[in-house]
């Protein structure tokens, strides 16, 4: 379904309605808003932090699996951490990582855009999905929407618990 908020003049900007989604026709909606979230983004994409496992492989040779973690996501990138270098421009496989406990394993085929060298020998990676289908592209987009609402009523519980 796609959405129009008037008011906002450039993609450089992130919106997060949380509410309640109700039918008020054929092919309207009509959301009772609880919490919006609006902020200024300087990526072409925002992208959610996590923390998860997963292994990284050359694309023609994923046999030579190595270990790494997911430090972020976006609906066209990920940022990993890994002990194995890899050159910049690098088609890689990552393979079997979930971003939810609830939700789907991904094999994500991506190009290394960025590098940088870590500590203690680790590299950081900055990469782009390759081939992605449509499919594949909406259950990333929800599954970062799911992991954003997890954030919110994180922070949100644990402002609640500081004013009492």
């Amino acid at each position: 379904m796609e959405i129009h908020v008037n008011g906002i003049q450039n993609r450089k900007h992130v919106l997060l309605i949380e509410g309640i989604v109700q039918k008020a026709g054929v092919r309207k909606f009509r959301i009772h808003v609880e919490n919006v979230i609006f902020k200024e983004e300087g990526r072409q994409n925002f992208r959610q932090g996590v923390s998860v496992q997963a292994a990284v492989a050359p694309v023609n040779h994923l046999s030579e699996r190595q270990a790494c973690r997911v430090i972020d996501i976006s609906v066209t990138g990920i940022g990993i951490q890994c002990d194995t270098q890899y050159e910049e421009g690098e088609t890689l496989m990552i393979l079997n990582v979930k971003f939810r406990n609830q939700g789907p394993a991904y094999n994500l085929k991506c190009k290394v855009l960025r590098c940088r060298e870590g500590e203690n020998g680790s590299f950081f990676y900055g990469r782009k999905f390759l081939d992605m289908t449509e499919r594949q592209e909406d259950r990333l987009f929800q599954d970062i929407l799911a992991l954003q609402g997890e954030v919110l009523n994180s922070q949100k519980a644990k402002n609640q618990n500081r004013s009492r």
